[in-house]
């Protein structure tokens, strides 16, 4: 059996994570450029959730940030892409994630989207 000193343990736990920015909420304003986010929450404003909901995102979702400009922030998801106002997304939150987390919900969204397809 192997046995784990505990100055070891203490410094496996002071080591960084790889992606020390993926899992912490930030608004949709702050996100980087190019990095991909899941959407956690919006303000409780009705007109704001509805026209999320409009645009096709939703709490959960996974989309990529592919631009900051002087209307807002650009949004990819899927085959489509939205432009979320300045004032919009300093109210949203999203928490970074990697890009295969993205992959991995496009990809259950579309399979879902083709299940129910089927069943309508």
């Amino acid at each position: 059996m192997k046995t784990i000193h505990p100055e070891k343990v203490h410094a496996m736990s002071r080591t960084p994570s790889r992606h020390p920015h993926i899992g912490s909420p930030v608004a949709l304003s702050t996100a980087r450029q190019g990095s991909y986010v899941r959407l956690r929450s919006f303000d409780d404003s009705r007109v704001l959730i509805c026209k999320m909901r409009d645009l096709g995102l939703d709490y959960g979702m996974t989309a990529r940030v592919h631009a900051h400009t002087d209307h807002g922030v650009e949004l990819r998801y899927g085959s489509r892409r939205a432009v979320i106002g300045n004032a919009a997304s300093e109210r949203i939150l999203v928490e970074p994630c990697s890009p295969a987390a993205a992959n991995d919900d496009q990809r259950s969204a579309s399979l879902w989207a083709q299940v129910s397809r089927r069943w309508a």
